[in-house]
């Protein structure tokens, strides 16, 4: 299925044995076997309804049908957001309050660094050269509600580092100052921040970005992306966050091209699926036998090849295709 327009006007035209074939987002196309000489990045196909006018068309351009529905709806969420949202509502951490255990953790930060230095006042450069603490463990304070921990030793620890939350609450202290930890897991995580996978490429240019004051953040499918917690009323069909291999990167970017390893596996097997079944690549080195799919009528159109003649279908037969020296 076509998942954007594709009009080549203006374009330098790349091809000589065959024209470009025009899309509109939704067309079902049907991939032939192409010019092995041409570009990975292109292929060969013509739209179901017209199977007589095949012509060259972007790979990147076509994909399954749920693909096509996730690339419609992110570009309807797109026609819907208002004009100007203001500042980003990427929400703070509810942080308890009193004193707490607190994990200082590396998970999404993935600093090279064995730990972080304490602070001696609210301010990141005010660094103390004489206490630190190693990530994975923990550490004693209280939330002051501005984004920081004043610690039992009096200095202070940063609740985020470039935009990246590194502390978590595991547990509130007893009246005897011992720590109650609670169990934790890894999806405590999902309301800090969240590991998930870009299921498909987003490429920001191929629709009129809607946020002229908040960056896009491109995927490319099978990334790792880390989906940072935010205001859902106010972003709605949009997270914001980083891919794990660009962390100082953020951006929005649709929801809907992003899920769990279980969903990426899907979208992996509809890919698959999508090239092995419309691109049969088997047809350079030995016969197949397929079944017409239509009844095709040569003598309704102006017969192309003037080298080849023409083999009328009735839908239902069967067809043995044969390699083209």
């Amino acid at each position: 299925v076509a998942l954007y327009d594709f009009d080549p006007a203006g374009l330098a035209w790349p091809f000589q044995d065959a024209g470009p074939l025009v899309l509109k987002a939704g067309d079902e196309i049907r991939l032939l076997p192409a010019d092995r000489e041409a570009p990975s990045d292109w292929v060969f196909g013509h739209h179901l309804a017209v199977p007589g006018s095949p012509g060259y068309l972007p790979k990147a351009y076509i994909g399954s049908r749920k693909h096509h529905k996730v690339v419609a709806q992110a570009q309807e969420a797109a026609r819907q957001v208002k004009p100007t949202i203001g500042p980003l509502p990427i929400e703070t951490e509810s942080l308890p309050e009193g004193e707490y255990e607190y994990l200082v953790d590396n998970k999404f930060l993935r600093s090279p660094c064995k730990g972080i230095l304490h602070r001696k006042s609210k301010n990141e450069d005010d660094v103390s050269t004489e206490c630190s603490t190693t990530w994975g463990s923990t550490v004693r304070g209280t939330a002051t509600g501005d984004g920081w921990l004043h610690l039992n030793n009096g200095l202070f620890l940063p609740l985020r580092i470039a935009g990246v939350t590194i502390v978590k609450a595991v547990g509130p202290v007893d009246a005897q100052g011992d720590a109650i930890l609670e169990e934790s897991s890894e999806n405590d995580w999902a309301s800090v921040a969240s590991e998930v996978f870009a299921l498909y490429d987003f490429d920001p240019a191929r629709m009129d970005w809607p946020f002229p004051d908040h960056p896009p953040l491109a995927l490319f499918a099978g990334e790792k992306v880390v989906l940072q917690p935010g205001g859902r009323e106010a972003l709605g069909d949009w997270g914001f966050g980083y891919r794990v291999a660009d962390p100082q990167t953020k951006g929005l970017f649709p929801r809907a091209y992003v899920g769990n390893r279980e969903a990426l596996l899907e979208a992996q097997s509809e890919a698959d699926t999508v090239e092995r079944l419309n691109t049969p690549a088997s047809l350079d080195s030995r016969t197949s036998v397929v079944i017409a799919l239509y009844d095709f009528d040569p003598s309704s159109i102006e017969w192309p090849f003037q080298n080849l003649h023409s083999l009328t279908l009735v839908s239902g037969d069967e067809i043995q295709l044969l390699p083209m020296g």
